[in-house]
């Protein structure tokens, strides 16, 4: 989730992406087998399992890869001490949360990387 291409500015290969669709075991449906509360697993982060399941489905072709968007400014600092701990709690699900959907698929050998193209404009 924190080296995965994100939705927010995500651009898809339609073609590929049609194979499998966005998997929804990122809509937090399943229950958590591990809380003794019942709990559902959490969703969102959505990406990694769909680039998980298509890197499975054409481990040859199916790429993500992360631009660089040097005019793009990250505002990450909170005048706001909750809202600092906020942001690190969410920051941190973005690891927790689709390793567990990644579990669900059966996918914790799952290769999902991003190719980083650092020179290109």
């Amino acid at each position: 989730g924190r080296t995965t291409p994100w939705n927010t500015a995500a651009v898809w290969n339609v073609p590929k992406l049609s194979l499998a669709g966005f998997s929804l075991v990122g809509e937090g449906l399943h229950r958590d087998e591990i809380a003794d509360d019942g709990s559902l697993v959490a969703g969102g982060v959505e990406e990694v399992s769909t680039i998980a399941l298509l890197q499975k489905l054409l481990p040859n072709t199916a790429n993500a890869k992360l631009l660089p968007l040097s005019g793009v400014v990250w505002n990450q600092t909170f005048d706001d001490d909750e809202r600092k701990r906020w942001h690190e709690r969410k920051m941190a699900s973005k690891v927790l949360r689709p390793a567990k959907h990644l579990q669900l698929l059966g996918l914790t050998d799952a290769d999902s990387y991003a190719l980083h193209f650092p020179n290109v404009k």
